[in-house]
């Protein structure tokens, strides 16, 4: 769950790099593509 746009968003994340990251960590989201999000911590 994130904000963008003021509104609350649901979609699945990726790891930018392809490395696990833990549950529940913030991350930064570095792009959008179709229905995932790709992030980093």
């Amino acid at each position: 769950v994130f904000a963008a746009k003021g509104r609350r968003q649901v979609s699945m994340a990726r790891s930018a790099d392809g490395k696990p990251i833990e549950k529940n960590r913030k991350v930064n989201i570095i792009r959008a593509d179709n229905n995932y999000v790709y992030v980093q911590e």
